[in-house]
């Protein structure tokens, strides 16, 4: 009985879902899976699937089955996916009651959650092929491979079964084969030209994540480029942005300036940090770093609270996101929390046996491991115990992993990493003496923060950017922008405030008493403009100075 969890896949009418042929060029991995199953004595096999789907391993395997099994006279003829337990338990109760002939089919089951201590098809998928005499593959996916610790995958397997990895490299013969035949269409559908180097470019560009493998990201690639060929005007599809082969290199979805003028349009009052994060940012995802096993770019934002650190790390990611970089994302993570080893639990995760070591969503690794291209935040680092911040950081800048208690490692070499701290603000918030000063001033707070980083850690930093203390014509450049978040909020209450020079003056005073920076002036804003219009009517007022102190009165 067929239902829409168990289903049969014949491989004289094999084809896609979409109804489209199947590929010519199947790959290498069917022959491998079928040198076992055709044996005289099968044996299981495991596939690592690159999708959640088991069409992605079935749909492959029911051609070659067509292709290559005619010589065989008792080879399988079909094969049966059984995507959910329910309908495996259904298979394996109707097999005890009424005992058939072996089938000639192979058993395509899907295991989701090939965790040993939580997934009951191990033992189900024995007892089905026993009962049934049918050759057996079980589909797990890559991402629920990759989250089982070593010694987990060995006790996933049944006895004798073989493991058989089906996840498409990038630039392998059956990628650039369907990407041919996609460009075929995609060139018809946009009335453009894609040749052969555009195609070639497109099966090379490495899967990010799970969601988007090859050659469905290639795919997207093609079909991405020759829209923006068009929207430019143009008829010969070439490579564009992204992280994918063009002319021996990668290119950045946005320049320099750019990225400067649209960090500078947010981060007010620190031109010189945002012109040179960007700098950073852009030379490694242009793929032109000297060093290839570190990440993409790895800075220290120093300086006092208050000056835009982690607005700037922020900016960043929405800035990327914007210009094409969809896969940018932020991982932040509060090092300020981890002030003892005992901590570290909650970001490297516990060793096996301990508590806390089956919930690993949330460890740095497993976060990376999701979300590869993004911007690494490691918040106040001069905060967190030194002996787990200095192994964290050698290993991330110096080898680009990160490995957990549980022993895998994952790659981080397509991070951007940016770490926070205070250390250096006594420094950069002295009041100057005299002409000299200020190159004096930095040259103390680099020093502060080589204290703060043991050598082999300091020198893979590409470089330490200081953030300036606010002085008064920064403040008031602030206050604009924090002024205008106010009109905003307060215009869709009903409310018009007029404020005027002398509060503003008082506002930036305030604000400049207490080395707090931009949360020190959003908190008089609130006290002295917000908070005096809550139980009012809607209207007209004005902030006036009254008694030496900022009121709002009516107008």
């Amino acid at each position: 009985m067929a239902t829409s969890t168990s289903t049969f896949c014949t491989p004289p009418s094999a084809q896609r879902r979409d109804g489209s042929p199947l590929p010519r060029l199947l790959p290498e991995w069917t022959k491998e899976v079928l040198s076992h199953l055709l044996a005289k004595d099968p044996v299981p096999v495991y596939v690592i699937a690159p999708s959640q789907e088991a069409d992605a391993v079935s749909t492959p395997l029911t051609a070659a089955l067509r292709r290559y099994t005619p010589r065989w006279r008792h080879a399988p003829t079909r094969v049966r996916v059984v995507r959910e337990t329910s309908r495996l338990k259904e298979i394996l109760r109707d097999s005890v009651r009424s005992p058939e002939q072996p089938h000639k089919e192979v058993l395509v089951i899907l295991d989701r959650y090939p965790d040993p201590g939580l997934s009951e098809v191990r033992e189900l998928a024995r007892r089905v092929a026993d009962c049934l005499h049918t050759p057996l593959v079980v589909v797990v996916p890559a991402r629920a491979w990759e989250e089982l610790e070593e010694y987990d995958r060995a006790s996933a397997l049944l006895p004798g079964a073989v493991l058989v990895d089906a996840r498409p490299r990038p630039g392998s013969p059956e990628v650039v084969s369907a990407l041919r035949e996609d460009a075929r269409r995609l060139s018809a559908f946009h009335s453009v030209t894609i040749p052969e180097p555009t195609v070639l470019a497109a099966a090379l560009a490495p899967s990010e994540n799970e969601g988007c493998s090859q050659p469905l990201l290639g795919r997207r690639l093609l079909d991405q480029w020759a829209t923006w060929t068009v929207l430019d005007g143009g008829d010969c599809v070439r490579p564009r942005v992204g992280r994918e082969p063009q002319s021996g290199c990668s290119v950045c979805a946005v320049d320099e300036l750019t990225l400067t003028c649209l960090l500078r349009s947010e981060v007010v009052g620190q031109d010189e940090s945002c012109a040179a994060l960007a700098r950073h940012v852009v030379l490694g995802r242009s793929g032109m770093r000297l060093a290839s096993q570190r990440p993409r770019s790895a800075v220290m934002l120093a300086g006092s609270t208050g000056t835009g650190k982690t607005l700037l790390a922020r900016t960043l990611v929405n800035a990327l996101r914007e210009h094409g970089q969809y896969e940018t994302s932020l991982i932040r993570v509060d090092m300020g929390a981890l002030t003892s080893g005992h901590l570290s639990a909650s970001l490297l995760g516990s060793p096996p046996g301990y508590v806390g070591s089956e919930n690993r969503e949330q460890w740095l690794t497993s976060r990376i491991a999701r979300t590869p291209s993004a911007v690494l935040l490691l918040d106040e680092v001069d905060k967190a115990d030194p002996e787990l911040r200095d192994a964290l950081l050698l290993e991330l800048l110096g080898n680009g992993t990160v490995t957990d208690y549980a022993g895998r490692t994952v790659d981080a070499t397509g991070l951007d990493v940016i770490l926070t701290a205070n250390t250096g603000a006594g420094a950069l918030t002295r009041v100057s003496t005299g002409f000299g000063e200020g190159g004096d001033r930095m040259e103390t707070a680099e020093a502060e923060v080589r204290r703060l980083l043991p050598p082999e850690v300091f020198n893979r930093l590409d470089e330490v950017i200081f953030m300036h203390p606010f002085d008064r014509g920064r403040m008031m450049m602030v206050l604009d922008r924090v002024l205008e978040r106010f009109e905003d909020v307060s215009r869709a209450e009903g409310f018009r405030v007029t404020v005027e020079d002398s509060v503003r003056d008082c506002l930036v005073t305030e604000a400049l008493a207490q080395p707090d920076g931009v949360r020190r002036l959003h908190r008089e804003v609130e006290r002295w403009l917000v908070a005096p219009l809550l139980g009012r009517e809607p209207g007209r007022y004005r902030a006036v100075m009254s008694a030496a102190e900022p009121q709002v009165i009516p107008e």
